[in-house]
């Protein structure tokens, strides 16, 4: 197997485990425990981690080493207001152009919701809220909102789990609705309305966050 693919390999077990926050923010990494977990040698889980790095979810600190990067305030804002850039963008290219099968397409993604609210199943809800947020995205076809986007929700999915796992059942509901209200906006073609509901799914999460 090459080097390439073991990195590939790395990079993608440790991103999962950083943004589900099995690695908590602040917890230090050891290269060797890591290894170890992998079944695989220091360069390509040190080129992941590298990687990891430039994407903001790792610091890599003199005296420290490896530490999962934390979020403070100022940067939970900053995450924000460029998620509410690119989804009321995003809204607003998709009013009245968003076709029928793409609809039904986001439609069926909540078509369990209930069932896993009731089990308590938030990696599974986590999934239906970002490939909800991210293939709206993807229906512009637009390379560099892609990257934009997987490089915003890899960050925005971290604090997620923080607010997910802490809310009670009628709050997810109301939550996932509130996605349900942005696709119904889109697929009437107003464009105000899917701004407005994007907005206040987005200030919604914040206050969860904060509060």
């Amino acid at each position: 197997m090459s080097n390439q693919t073991l990195r590939l390999q790395a990079y993608h077990w440790l991103k999962k485990k950083l943004i589900t926050l099995e690695y908590p923010m602040g917890s230090t990494l050891v290269v060797k425990d890591l290894c170890q977990e992998l079944g695989m040698g220091r360069t390509p889980v040190r080129e992941a981690i590298q990687q990891l790095a430039s994407e903001g979810l790792i610091s890599i600190l003199p005296r420290k080493g490896i530490v999962v990067s934390n979020i403070n305030y100022l940067d939970f804002e900053n995450l924000l207001e460029a998620r509410m850039m690119l989804e009321v963008h995003v809204a607003r290219q998709l009013a009245g152009s968003i076709r029928l099968e793409q609809v039904e397409k986001m439609y069926s993604l909540f078509g369990n919701v209930a069932a896993l609210i009731k089990q308590g199943d938030i990696d599974a809800l986590l999934t239906i809220e970002r490939q909800f947020h991210q293939g709206l995205v993807v229906m512009l076809d637009n390379q560099y909102l892609d990257a934009m986007a997987d490089r915003i929700y890899d960050l925005v999915t971290r604090t997620w789990y923080l607010s997910f796992r802490r809310r009670s059942p009628d709050n997810l509901a109301f939550t996932l609705q509130e996605n349900l209200v942005i696709l119904e906006k889109l697929e009437q073609g107003d464009a105000n309305a899917a701004e407005k509901a994007v907005r206040e799914h987005i200030l919604d999460f914040k206050n969860q966050v904060l509060h």
